[in-house]
């Protein structure tokens, strides 16, 4: 027999509009109703309905302008509309975790197997829909323990704009893999690619709270305090390379890493040496006396051979600093316990001379190879191998490819990467190829890394600097961010309405009439770099025209160069973009963005495959497809009268 809980949850459906009687009635009738399993709300029985072919899907957007014309008609109040759309909205994301397979069945697999304790299941059975596609344990494992960087999207400290650039970032890549949020969080903040409002932690808390909960804005507020304490240690020079060099120096084992490194930044721009990262991590608490006493002492008792002098040195360095800092912590408890306060810039003086005793704590930042250095070309040259990944410069087995001219185009210091230009030839054919040269930990003592790197990006982001290194243009009065998220925000309507519901003959017919280059029948159009290329200049009203060069992943060419849908073909794109601040003060694409985006597709392709627009003739696009059909809400009978 079907639970009372599921009938009230298909029967709350009535109300809001999103059934009809006659729906309800199929629901009843249908033979798996008598044994599904409990429904935990009515969006999980819309979900339900939309996968048992009981109603066509509806899009919460198209949904939202349907309730909002009956609303207008006064066939409809305001409250059940906006809770109509809550529903469906739920019922839509449901609906995308069923097609992952994030289902109620791979929830109890995890729990069988001892991954999630029961309320843990509980808790993430009242998340995921009742079915959907084939139960996939891992998929549901790793969304109830998303992966950092993700983890700030759930919980509201960023969004996908903010993500995608975060995964743009040149040293991203190289990052280690971050312990918590709050590390991935603390990174973001360290490199500036954050919006200006986060910086009121109280407002965002308040926004996330209204947006998303309270729930939500705890987890929120433990990410920010804790990214505050990992950014204050990244001050000291504390990072994972600086306590995982004291692990390689055999001054902590194993254990002692796994501890220390949740509590240090992934990467700083400053470089502690190892006594005073040892000395830090007994005196916050996580390193215990007890196990650096005995450390010391395996280390004194060792016997004379190369390096064991140099690692007494360190303890005894260490051991110094310690004494000093818990001397300097009863001082100050003294002073406070009778009231006195000593004048700030004693405790700077303090910190400073705990982090400089002996001259220890001076750093040099590791001069950059040149562009031109026998390391970047060998590099360079490993790059345009057969067995290299990077599509931009990756060349086929068999075809000889080398490189020349390697120059400089500039140095951005707040990054700590110098853009390169070169001259790649190949099969006959020579072009102007990309590259940077970075470090793994963002400048202070990693790894020299050359990175490929598209070539227009490159002369935008480095052909215009100040004498402090600075960019140029920084595409004002928009800003750099408010650019990059309004286009990425343009492209992903221009998604939305390509991926618009069509019938069989109406696709067809399109990818009859329109030219292969100009229309992607299934388009991915991912931005993954936005870079100004010159000033912003003043159009009508409030408008801003602004000069862009952004890398877009193109499928269509990838699949036409036999390059996997995986790794797209990267197609650098240049145009001038019409952009208009809405209401809010949001910078938004205006003008006739869509058609010029497209427009910057096409000549890019053709770019790429090497044909002239002497060849081609003038360019013409179609025009951009219509608007989704109007779906008409079912019509609500009237109440029956006894």
């Amino acid at each position: 027999m079907p639970s009372n809980a599921n009938l009230d949850a298909f029967a709350a459906l009535l109300p809001l509009g999103l059934i009809t009687d006659e729906q309800h009635d199929a629901v009843l009738a249908h033979p798996g109703f008598p044994t599904l399993a409990p429904l935990p709300s009515p969006a999980h029985a819309l979900d339900w309905m939309q996968q048992q072919g009981l109603i066509d899907p509806v899009a919460s957007h198209v949904l939202r302008i349907q309730l909002d014309r009956r609303v207008e008609r006064n066939e409809l109040d305001r409250a059940t509309r906006d809770e109509a759309v809550e529903v469906a909205e739920q019922a839509e994301a449901l609906h995308r975790l069923g097609e992952r397979g994030i289902v109620r069945e791979a929830v109890l697999t995890l729990h069988a197997d001892g991954r999630l304790d029961a309320e843990a299941r509980d808790e993430a059975l009242e998340r995921v829909p009742v079915s959907g596609a084939a139960p996939d344990p891992e998929a549901a494992h790793a969304w109830l323990d998303p992966e950092p960087f993700e983890a700030l999207v759930l919980q509201g400290l960023v969004d996908a704009p903010r993500l995608a650039a975060a995964r743009a970032h040149p040293e991203y890549a190289s990052l280690p893999k971050p312990p918590t949020p709050a590390h991935a969080y603390a990174w973001m903040r360290l490199r500036g690619l954050l919006p200006a409002e986060n910086e009121d932690q109280d407002a965002l808390i308040e926004r996330i709270v209204a947006t998303h909960g309270d729930s939500m804005a705890e987890d929120a507020e433990d990410t920010l305090d804790e990214s505050d304490e990992l950014l204050e240690a990244g001050a000291l020079g504390l990072s994972h390379a600086v306590v995982q060099a004291l692990r390689d120096d055999g001054l902590l084992d194993a254990e002692d890493l796994e501890e220390a490194l949740p509590w240090v930044p992934l990467v700083s721009d400053q470089h502690a040496d190892p006594a005073t990262a040892l000395a830090w991590l007994v005196t916050d608490g996580w390193l215990e006396e007890e196990r650096f006493e005995a450390i010391a002492a395996r280390v004194e008792a060792e016997p004379a051979f190369v390096g064991a002098d140099e690692r007494r040195q360190i303890v005894a360095q260490a051991r110094e600093r310690i004494a000093a800092e818990n001397a300097s912590s009863k001082v100050m408890a003294r002073r406070r316990s009778t009231g006195l306060r000593p004048p700030r810039w004693l405790g700077v003086l303090a910190v400073i001379a705990m982090i400089g005793a002996a001259g220890a704590y001076l750093w040099k930042l590791s001069a950059l190879p040149a562009c031109n250095s026998d390391l970047a070309r060998r590099e360079l040259d490993g790059l345009v191998s057969s067995t290299s990944n990077d599509e931009r410069l990756r060349s086929e087995p068999g075809v000889e490819a080398r490189v020349s001219a390697l120059h400089e185009i500039g140095f951005l210091k707040a990054d700590k990467v110098r853009g390169c230009l070169a001259t790649l030839s190949r099969d006959g054919k020579t072009e102007t190829i990309g590259f940077t040269i970075g470090s793994d930990s963002g400048g202070s003592s990693g790894d020299t890394v050359v990175r490929g790197a598209e070539a227009a990006i490159v002369e935008a982001r480095f052909g215009a600097l100040d004498a402090e290194g600075r960019p140029q243009h920084n595409a004002e009065p928009v800003g750099r961010l408010a650019l990059a998220d309004a286009l990425r925000e343009g492209v992903d309507n221009l998604e939305a309405r390509m991926r618009a519901p069509k019938n069989l003959q109406e696709r067809l017919r399109a990818l009859r009439e329109a030219p292969l280059m100009a229309i992607d029948p299934d388009p991915r159009l991912t931005l993954t770099e936005v870079e100004p290329a010159g000033a912003c200049q003043a159009g009508d009203g409030q408008q801003q025209v602004c000069p862009v060069v952004m890398v877009y992943d193109d499928r269509r060419l990838g699949a036409l160069g036999g390059v996997q849908a995986s790794n797209a073909a990267s197609l650098p794109l240049r145009a001038e973009i019409t952009l208009a601040p809405d209401d809010t003060g949001i910078w938004r694409v205006a003008g006739d963005f869509e058609r010029s985006f497209a427009m910057a597709v096409v000549e890019a392709r053709l770019t790429k495959q090497g044909v002239s627009d002497a060849a081609l003739g003038p360019l013409e696009l179609p025009e951009p497809p219509p608007p989704p059909p109007t779906l008409v809400m079912p019509k609500l009978p009237p109440p029956k009268t006894r």
